[in-house]
């Protein structure tokens, strides 16, 4: 925030930043003044956003012609954490609340000022607290206003305690997660519509776009054409991570189609090993390698030979959740290396999770193409 100060009877002014930020995204603004040099007693001067207002006594405030108010004796402390900023947490909100009083605020996901499609940034969430009566509660919710969560939550990060006494600490804040036992967890690509352009699937310097292939099934096409392309380089899908706690035991199926094409757009065979180079001893990063991670709890990872033909790869993977899997806080399947070879990643229409609660068997597919 750019705080600026205006005529000699404004003590402090934040207009220009609230009103004239160039993504309008300046929100939950709160100065201290530690000594009351300012005001005459310490306080802070505060925005007026319920995510603020709503858990301190409005009554004590005063107005300020700098699109603040002075609030004396409150003691606020600024935090935040990422979330994905894939196109499916567009319409979030974050919902604090506090358990103590039952006071609640909410914070919408801001706009990104950078390519909501790279998949190595979070969508940043902040908060400005005093601390809470009992203990803050943080969940979420869609666009439609339904309980959700935004694929994974990264750690709070506090700023600089104040000089106040009594601020906000880590261990008064939790999250709450939906069940996973929830509608939404049926398909976990249910946000997806290819028709009207990329929605969870993300990359890293690999560029992607929606196209059509040659049987006009829409599918999401690498654009990056480099004839030495980094191994980091890779096409990832957030998964919801609140769908996996408790559910150790359950087996899951991920499947798939991979192809892959040279610069001259010769089709190119791979051994579906991660075969090593005789005069390096090091990776060749040949065949194209699929994982699903669930962070913190097991990774799973496979290569996927290729043809010289053309013919799509059908891959099939069964993967079964560690008994103890009680907490999962970022799911992602990802697709990488089949460096020095320039290619497109294209996934169909086709992506699924179905659950068959009777066989306690669950089926997620994602048809994934590395083709011309």
């Amino acid at each position: 925030m750019n705080n600026t100060y205006a005529e000699e009877n404004n003590r402090i002014s934040a207009c220009k930043s609230i009103n004239t930020s160039p993504d309008g995204d300046v929100r939950l603004v709160a100065n201290e003044d530690p000594d009351g040099s300012m005001a005459g007693v310490p306080g802070f001067y505060i925005q007026n956003h319920e995510a603020i207002t709503n858990f301190i006594d409005e009554a004590t405030c005063q107005a300020e012609i700098g699109c603040l108010r002075f609030c004396p004796g409150i003691c606020l402390r600024l935090g935040k954490f990422g979330i994905s900023q894939d196109l499916t947490t567009r319409g979030y909100n974050m919902i604090i609340t506090d358990t103590g009083s039952g006071a609640t605020g909410t914070v919408a996901r801001g706009s990104i000022w950078f390519d909501e499609k790279q998949n190595f940034m979070n969508a940043p969430m902040p908060f400005q607290l005093p601390a809470p009566v009992g203990k803050y509660q943080i969940s979420f919710t869609d666009k439609n206003g339904d309980p959700a969560w935004p694929g994974y939550v990264t750690n709070v990060n506090l700023e600089r305690a104040p000089a106040c006494s009594n601020a906000l600490d880590e261990s008064q804040i939790e999250f709450v997660m939906p069940p996973s036992d929830d509608f939404r967890c049926d398909n976990l690509f249910h946000e997806d519509d290819y028709a009207n352009g990329i929605h969870g699937w993300q990359h890293f310097f690999a560029g992607i776009e929606v196209s059509q292939d040659e049987t006009s099934s829409y599918v999401i096409n690498t654009t990056r054409r480099k004839k030495d392309i980094n191994p980091a380089c890779s096409l990832s899908r957030t998964l919801d991570a609140s769908c996996f706690p408790g559910n150790g035991g359950r087996t899951y199926k991920l499947y798939g189609k991979i192809r892959i094409a040279d610069a001259l757009g010769n089709w190119v065979a791979t051994d579906g090993t991660d075969a090593l180079d005789p005069s390096t001893g090091f990776s060749t990063h040949a065949s194209p390698r699929v994982s699903l991670i669930l962070h913190g709890v097991k990774t799973w990872r496979w290569f996927v030979e290729t043809s010289s033909d053309g013919t799509w790869t059908d891959w099939s993977v069964d993967v079964t959740l560690p008994e103890d899997t009680s907490e999962v806080w970022k799911a992602t399947i990802n697709i990488k290396h089949a460096v020095k070879k320039e290619f497109h990643i294209k996934v169909s229409i086709v992506v699924s999770f179905i659950q068959l609660k009777k066989t306690n068997t669950n089926f997620l597919s994602s048809s994934t193409r590395i083709g011309e």
